[in-house]
C-alpha cells in the first residue's frame, strides 16, 4: 500500500467508522500506521471496534467520539476530537438509509436527517479539514456515496437525491482542490455487504460486494478523483448514464426488486 503516513498525514478522521466500510477503512489505515479519530453513533460498538484495532496495531493511537451527524452537535464533537491533530485523511462514510418505501410514507424527519447527514453535516466537516490540508498542501478527502446517486429511485428517493448531491459535490471540490495538491474522491459503490444493510435487508444478504474490498479500491484510487466505481460496479454505472433519465428511474426499479418486493410485504 502506498505511504499514507508521507503522502497525506499522521491522522486520518472517519465519520462512521465503527463497522462496515467505516470499519474496514480504519483497519487498513491502522495497519499503515495511521493514527485515527473514529466518529459513530453507537458508542458501545465504536468502543468495542476501537479496542480490537488498539490490541492489534498498539504503535497507533485510536480516539473514539460519538458524534451523530444528523445534529450540529455530533458535528462539533468529532471537530473537537481531532482538534491538535494534522488531519491527512478525511473519509466520511456516513449517511446510509435503512428504509425503502415512498416519498409521501416516510417519516419526514428521516428525511430531512438523510439531507443533514450527506449534504451539510459532510460540507461543514469538508470544509474544516481541507483548510489546513491546502496550506500543507497535501492530503486527501473520501465521500463515500452510492451507485443509487447515479437516478432516482423508487423508495429512495431522498437516499438517492443526497448520494447525488454528494458526488457531483466532490467533482466540483476535487477540481478545486488540484491546485492545492489534495486529493479528492467520490467513493461510489453499489450493495455492499455491511452490519446495517444485513439488518436492515436480511433478503440481500450475500448480494453485495466484501466492505474490505470497497474500502482497499477507494485507498488505492484516492489520487484517481473525482469518482471512482469500485469492482463490477464501474460497468453498471457506464450501463446506466448512457440511459435517458426516465429509462434510469425504470431499470433501477427493476433492479432493486429483492428489496422493493421485501418493503410493499
Amino acid at each position: 500500500m502506498l505511504d499514507f503516513r508521507t503522502r497525506y498525514g499522521p491522522c486520518a478522521v472517519i465519520a462512521g467508522g465503527s463497522h462496515g466500510i467505516g470499519g474496514s477503512f480504519a483497519e487498513q489505515l491502522a495497519a499503515a500506521g495511521l493514527d485515527l479519530v473514529l466518529g459513530a453513533r453507537n458508542g458501545p460498538v465504536l468502543d468495542e471496534f476501537a479496542e480490537g484495532l488498539r490490541s492489534r496495531f498498539p504503535t497507533i493511537n485510536v480516539q473514539t467520539v460519538v458524534a451523530d451527524l444528523s445534529t450540529d452537535g455530533g458535528v462539533d464533537a468529532l471537530i473537537a476530537a481531532a482538534e491538535g491533530r494534522e488531519v491527512g485523511l478525511f473519509i466520511h462514510n456516513a449517511g446510509t438509509s435503512s428504509q425503502m418505501r415512498p416519498f409521501l410514507e416516510l417519516d419526514l424527519e428521516y428525511a430531512r436527517n438523510l439531507l443533514q447527514v450527506n449534504a451539510v453535516s459532510m460540507m461543514t466537516l469538508v470544509h474544516h479539514f481541507a483548510g489546513p490540508m491546502t496550506v500543507r498542501r497535501r492530503g486527501g478527502m473520501i465521500i463515500v456515496g452510492s451507485l443509487a446517486g447515479l437516478g432516482g429511485q423508487w423508495g429512495l428517493t431522498s437516499y438517492s437525491a443526497v448520494k447525488a448531491f454528494s458526488r457531483v459535490f466532490c467533482e466540483g471540490f476535487w477540481f478545486e482542490m488540484k491546485q492545492h495538491g489534495v486529493d479528492v474522491l467520490a467513493l461510489t459503490p453499489g450493495g455492499v455487504e455491511t452490519p446495517s444493510r444485513q439488518r436492515d435487508f436480511p433478503q440481500a444478504t450475500g448480494t453485495g460486494m466484501a466492505a474490505d474490498a470497497v474500502a482497499r479500491e477507494g485507498l488505492e484510487n484516492l489520487a484517481n478523483g473525482p469518482v471512482y466505481f469500485p469492482g463490477p460496479v464501474a460497468a453498471k454505472a457506464q450501463a446506466i448514464r448512457a440511459l435517458g433519465f426516465a429509462e434510469a428511474v425504470e431499470e433501477a426499479y427493476q433492479r432493486n426488486a429483492i428489496f422493493r418486493d421485501a418493503a410493499k410485504s
